[in-house]
């Protein structure tokens, strides 16, 4: 199934609207985690070569475009990701096709305006490790940005946290991203 309105806009303009080594750090500042990274929506790639660097194993990242996996895989053939698992397909139908506690870090951004949040959240919290940790990324719902899905269905940080709290995440902070990427804020919630 395909999220509401998350076309993805050019190359060049959405990249201007984040720093992803900068962002990375903020959210993995003891990089590189042992383990395993799961992106879901993984776009353009822009922030997969930031998590390859985050984590030691492979990068399991999900997208449901066949022309961005295939951009996906080029990304892995031109940058050296050695570690990049490509998957293209449906994974809020799919499932993520990982077992249960298999990754280090899950990254969801720029997603959680989709139907059912929480069960997304859920199958996050099934992959990820003891001590593992989910990042969120979304548009921010109190001002206009350059792009993103309409105001009105953006998620709110407490939204994302409540979602975070039903899928069994216990501890959440809000890390200040202005610096890396001042059209959005970002959760860390953490399993135990």
């Amino acid at each position: 199934m395909k999220i509401p309105e998350s076309d993805m806009p050019e190359t060049e303009l959405w990249a201007s609207f984040f720093d992803p080594e900068t962002l990375l750090e903020t959210l993995v500042p003891d990089a590189p985690i042992a383990g395993d990274a799961l992106e879901l929506g993984a776009g353009y790639g822009t922030f997969t070569p930031a998590i390859h660097d985050s984590v030691t194993g492979n990068v399991h990242a999900w997208e449901i475009e066949s022309a961005l996996c295939t951009q996906l895989r080029t990304l892995k053939r031109t940058s050296d990701l050695s570690r990049l698992r490509v998957h293209c397909g449906d994974f809020l139908e799919q499932g993520f096709g990982l077992p249960r506690a298999s990754q280090s870090l899950v990254v969801v951004f720029n997603l959680l305006h989709l139907p059912h949040p929480v069960l997304l959240l859920a199958e996050a919290f099934r992959v990820l490790t003891p001590g593992g940790r989910l990042l969120m990324l979304h548009w921010r719902s109190d001002q206009p940005t350059p792009r993103g899905p309409s105001l009105d269905i953006r998620p709110k940080p407490q939204e994302c946290k409540h979602w975070a709290h039903r899928a069994g995440f216990a501890q959440i902070e809000q890390p200040d991203i202005s610096a890396s990427c001042p059209h959005h804020f970002a959760l860390i919630a953490h399993k135990h």
